[in-house]
């Protein structure tokens, strides 16, 4: 039901299910990476200690944060920066509007920081559904601040939102302009480059047609998704039935 937490997963109740023992690991590991233990070159010796309480802050911070965190972070404070520039003649009026924050505010806030301390301490990484997170506590306090003082159905306010959703457009269609620039330049020795285009880029990979019960399959020592379909890692007790038009693969189970 949620991958890879092992209580919500069926590994006992279909063929098709990963392993208990797998499940573990592969959970074990995810937080291993996220916590910044486990990198391209890099790996902690002892992970099982690295994990235990805070031990792994002080890695995390700088293998991690200091650079795609404080990054996003930036972001998220120019916007707010702008919306200040834009709307700065509006702040005059906290003066005259105080106890902005209502008990229900608080409530909600307290929620958000619940579940940002849940995702920190577990996977704080913004891939692991942080970017929602971070985004949401930090402009929360500034919600807070700004949902009296400006009116959204007010013709000038709702031009000044426009212009910032076209210059926010703007800049993310620039940055990917550049980026497919830079791609599409790419030569035939370097990873994932575009000279087939429009087909991708696909590492050569290693597999042999393999026939299983007059079912021809591939199979492969690397990754299935560069390699034509069926694809499998292991002929061992596998077991192919027809039924209804359709092919079911199935593991046998071990005596």
């Amino acid at each position: 039901m949620i991958y890879p937490i092992k209580q919500l997963c069926f590994f006992n109740n279909f063929d098709w299910s990963l392993s208990e023992k797998l499940i573990d690991y592969l959970n074990f590991h995810y937080e291993i990476w996220a916590k910044g233990g486990i990198g391209p070159g890099y790996s902690v010796s002892d992970k099982s200690t690295y994990i235990d309480y805070l031990n792994w802050v002080p890695n995390w911070l700088s293998v991690y944060f200091y650079g795609k965190f404080t990054d996003y972070i930036l972001v998220v404070l120019l916007i707010i920066a702008i919306f200040f520039f834009l709307f700065k003649r509006n702040f005059s009026l906290l003066k005259k509007n105080k106890n902005q924050i209502s008990n229900k505010d608080l409530i909600l806030f307290f929620c958000f920081f619940i579940i940002f301390l849940l995702w920190f301490l577990n996977f704080p990484t913004l891939r692991y559904g942080g970017y929602p997170i971070v985004t949401i506590l930090i402009i929360f306090p500034f919600i807070f601040l700004n949902k009296k003082i400006i009116n959204i159905k007010n013709q000038n306010v709702i031009k000044k939102i426009i212009g910032i959703f076209i210059f926010s457009y703007l800049v993310f269609l620039s940055k990917n302009v550049l980026r497919l620039d830079y791609e599409l330049k790419l030569t035939k020795l370097e990873n994932n480059n575009f000279n087939n285009f429009p087909f991708f880029w696909v590492k050569k990979n290693k597999f042999k047609k393999v026939s299983i019960q007059k079912h021809y399959l591939y199979l492969t020592e690397g990754s299935c998704w560069s390699t034509p379909s069926t694809c499998i890692r292991s002929i061992e007790n596998i077991n192919i039935r027809k039924k209804n038009d359709y092919i079911f693969y199935l593991k046998n189970k071990k005596n």
